[in-house]
């Protein structure tokens, strides 16, 4: 109750509230539909040299690679996870990040026995960022569907042109599906999952790259500071 009152006080002082997507949007006008709420593009940090990374990318690896980046909480679907990569023997995935919700000895527990599955069970250093994503063929973001807001993993996505496949939650899953970066799923079902892989293995990647390259752009942090200046700018009323 504490969070709402605050929320629901300063938003009565603010110029307005920005959030990053049509779904967070939604949900904060039902509660405060007095609220003055912009959709804004989540941040990207810009990167030095973007297309002269792509030339270090494998062009031809000896199966798929599918990337779970991130802290691994309990919203992110670790356990549709595992089981997705029992179905799919043939594809390796790799599991990278600090467990949040978990211990790691639970994490281990849950993939144990697959051969597929590489664990790097840690915080990972941004330096070392880059070698998964450019490892990776498809990044996946199982979530639970209380998952309700953006994904930096997803934006980190557009960086390096890695197609997506995602449960259809929060902003993340509208994101994915209006501008093209992948496949979503209605739920993070292992078996929806699995076939979303199949689909999206055989989509046009060149299309889905381009997709990727637009919404990187669309969603540079020049570019979002801008949009706020503009907004500021124009508006009539002024912050106290």
């Amino acid at each position: 109750m504490l969070k709402e009152y605050v929320f629901s006080l300063v938003g009565k002082r603010a110029l307005a509230i920005f959030c990053h997507g049509e779904f967070s949007k939604r949900a904060i006008e039902r509660t405060y539909p007095e609220l003055n709420i912009v959709k804004i593009p989540y941040g990207i940090e810009p990167k030095a040299g973007r297309e002269k990374v792509f030339s270090r990318k494998k062009k031809t690896q000896e199966r798929t690679t599918v990337l779970f980046f991130g802290g691994i909480r309990t919203d992110k679907g670790i356990e549709q996870l595992s089981e997705l990569t029992r179905l799919c023997p043939d594809i390796h995935f790799i599991v990278a990040g600090k467990p949040m919700g978990y211990t790691k000895s639970e994490i281990e527990n849950l993939f144990k026995g697959r051969n597929n599955v590489e664990l790097i069970l840690d915080f990972i250093r941004d330096e070392d960022v880059e070698e998964l994503f450019l490892k990776a063929d498809i990044l996946i973001l199982p979530y639970n569907k209380h998952f309700a807001g953006q994904s930096g993993p997803l934006t980190i996505s557009t960086i390096y042109r890695v197609p997506v496949v995602a449960a259809r939650v929060g902003d993340m899953g509208e994101d994915i599906e209006r501008y093209g970066l992948g496949v979503t799923t209605d739920s993070n079902d292992p078996l929806l999952l699995k076939e979303a892989l199949t689909v999206i293995l055989n989509m046009d990647l060149e299309k889905l790259q381009k997709a990727h390259d637009e919404y990187y752009l669309r969603g540079l942090w020049t570019n979002v500071g801008k949009l706020i200046e503009e907004y500021y700018n124009k508006s009539e009323i002024k912050p106290i």
